[in-house]
């Protein structure tokens, strides 16, 4: 497993590789708000729910996130189709 500096290395590389500035502003708009969110929401979870609780709202927060990307990667595709033409 990483420690924790390897993770911050590693994910200040991968930001400072994007070059498309709608790329930047969907991580940090969309992206990193939800991740922070959900590590907040899942901390109070522990605290009060129950295990299957807990689980039901990780899923939950799970698929929320991966709609909003599919959303995102569709409104990106789209946009990449139309400016093509």
């Amino acid at each position: 497993m990483k420690s924790k500096q390897e993770l911050k290395d590693e994910l200040h590389r991968i930001i400072d590789s994007i070059e498309n500035e709608e790329t930047l502003r969907v991580l940090h708009q969309e992206i990193f708000p939800s991740v922070i969110n959900y590590s907040i929401e899942k901390k109070y979870a522990e605290d009060v729910l129950t295990e299957e609780e807990e689980k039901e709202l990780d899923e939950a927060m799970r698929k929320a996130v991966t709609d909003k990307n599919e959303n995102q990667d569709e409104f990106l595709d789209a946009t990449k189709r139309w400016l093509a033409k």
